[in-house]
């Protein structure tokens, strides 16, 4: 996962700053004290030196065999600390990777109430915007114009579709995403002979407010070869 490339740099430049050891700190301290030009009007050098020592200073207490808590925090960065993102957002790849396990179960679902030949069920996974595509016809749009088009699948006995994904993503944003497969209809012919029919499809698939995903836009297209022309 590509991350901006300035939290990069600015890690190293804070491993720096935790990298300051005690002795520099004691030497700036020390010049700074000993500047004249950072001492009070009338003072000495050596009055200013004379009351730096007499004043103990306080060094974490590392008789205990290390550093303190709030020691090692400032010296020993936690590594996964330094690369946990500053608004406490989940990481983009777990929030596709739930996606995409959503939308895999939803496709089951979607064919198990397709099989089940129930109406409300089936309309239930169509965004009320959808549309969809059929070979040779114009785009039918709206859940109930759907449910119509439909119908050669709900409404007839002999006819079954399955279908299955063979891929499914879902954008960064994690309320959209697209499935595609193959999918397969068993029928009876005009002369009562069974018939099967292979094809391939696409299906995109949106995330409501209510956190339910829905197909906004499907598609499907034969793959079975052109039936031989009539012999003239």
């Amino acid at each position: 996962m590509r991350r901006p490339a300035s939290l990069a740099f600015a890690i190293p430049t804070l491993i720096l700053v935790w990298n300051v050891s005690d002795a520099e700190i004691g030497a700036s301290s020390s010049s700074t004290m000993a500047d004249p030009a950072c001492m009070a009007p009338g003072t000495s050098v050596s009055a200013e030196l004379a009351s730096s020592e007499g004043t103990p200073e306080r060094r974490p207490d590392r008789s205990a065999g290390g550093p303190p808590a709030a020691d090692k925090a400032v010296n020993a960065p936690d590594s996964a600390t330094a690369i946990t993102p500053l608004f406490g957002t989940e990481p983009v790849s777990a929030i596709q990777s739930g996606g995409e396990l959503a939308l895999r179960e939803m496709e089951a679902r979607f064919a198990a109430a397709v099989a089940s030949r129930d109406p409300q069920a089936f309309l239930s996974f169509w965004a009320e915007d959808a549309a969809v595509f059929p070979p040779g016809k114009p785009a039918v749009v709206g859940r109930q114009n759907i449910l119509k088009e439909w119908g050669w699948v709900l409404n007839d006995p002999d006819v079954s579709l399955t279908w299955e994904p063979d891929t499914v993503e879902v954008a960064a944003s994690g309320d959209l995403g697209y499935t595609y497969g193959k999918y397969k209809s068993t029928g009876k012919g005009p002369d009562g002979a069974p018939t099967v029919h292979n094809g391939k499809y696409v299906s995109i698939w949106r995330k409501g407010p209510d956190g339910k995903w829905r197909v906004v836009v499907d598609l499907g297209t034969p793959s079975d070869p052109p039936p031989p022309k009539p012999a003239q």
